[in-house]
């Protein structure tokens, strides 16, 4: 964090606070607060959608993401009127009744800014994508590995298979997902 004094929290409303610790400490009123859940989405369709698994500065602590079940949202804390860029990450129509009673719609993907300021988060299916959302380019990524007996089943099927850690490196370009129970290092050179 590039403000040590600031604390980024969020709440399975959809609502996000930043908290400068540099108030007092008795008064813990949000400098910003932020309701994702206002944006208009698949995710406000299905009761418990809106609760945001994870939330991230980036590099430069102008923004942060907050990542939902199905989408992703990047916020800038000098306009926070709408996010400046929204991507739908996962969806499964004829299922989200069930996976919303079964608590499947609160599963935390733990999602990271990359140093250049891509955004990486996983999914079902082993799967983590790398998100550009300035110039919205996405790309998508399977963490399996070769030992693995066969691909995981297409989603809607099995949702145990999921990466739920998505971490990068603070210099470089690296990422480590974790995808069941393997941790996978991903490296983009510099072209």
């Amino acid at each position: 964090n590039v403000f040590p004094y600031t604390f980024l929290v969020a709440d399975d409303d959809g609502v996000c606070r930043i908290l400068d610790m540099r108030q007092q400490t008795e008064d813990l009123t949000p400098s910003i607060e932020v309701d994702t859940s206002q944006v208009s989405s698949r995710a406000s369709q299905v009761e418990g959608c809106n609760s945001i698994g994870s939330v991230v500065f980036s590099p430069d602590g102008n923004q942060f993401a907050a990542r939902r079940f199905g989408d992703v949202q990047v916020w800038d804390i000098r306009q926070t009127n709408q996010p400046v860029a929204s991507l739908d990450v996962q969806w499964f129509p004829g299922q989200m009744d069930w996976l919303a009673s079964d608590d499947y719609v609160k599963d935390q993907f733990r999602t990271a800014f990359t140093t250049n300021g891509k955004i990486v988060t996983g999914c079902y299916s082993a799967d983590f994508l790398s998100w550009d959302w300035k110039n919205n380019k996405i790309q998508k990524h399977k963490a399996v590995s070769q030992r693995t007996p066969r691909p995981p089943p297409e989603p809607g099927r099995d949702f145990s298979k999921r990466v739920t850690v998505c971490e990068a490196h603070p210099n470089q370009e690296i990422v480590a997902v974790v995808s069941t129970a393997a941790l996978f290092i991903f490296y983009e050179p510099l072209q």
